[in-house]
């Protein structure tokens, strides 16, 4: 690691370990998110069909960070945003993204199949 990358990853230490704290603080009373499929890098990979217009349909593809099915009437997710000064509302992108994932983690309805 060079000099400078040093010096910047120190100078972050604090702002991440305040980050970390305060994300365990909020998650630990949740449970054990359910764990992700073998094979995916500990983050559930999210595909849903988003159609255009018709015939044109491409997968909306992501990655939930954590999982609850049991928590709430339609499971929780949860969706980590790092940031060094706390957002006082959701972004537009960001609330499209968690109602995306949300609706792929639903049980996929009779005669069609969930990836």
């Amino acid at each position: 690691m060079m000099k400078n990358q040093l010096d910047e990853l120190e100078a972050r230490e604090g702002t991440v370990t305040q980050m970390v704290t305060v994300t365990l603080e909020q998650l630990r009373p949740l449970g054990v998110p359910e764990e992700a499929p073998r094979g995916e890098k500990n983050q559930h990979e999210i595909r849903i069909p988003v159609q255009f217009r018709e015939g044109e349909a491409v997968d909306a593809i992501g990655y939930l960070d954590f999982w609850y099915p049991k928590l709430g009437p339609n499971g929780t997710v949860i969706d980590l945003k790092t940031t060094a000064k706390a957002p006082t509302s959701w972004s537009l992108a960001h609330g499209i993204q968690a109602s995306i994932y949300q609706k792929a983690m639903q049980p996929a309805k009779p005669g069609r199949n969930r990836k």
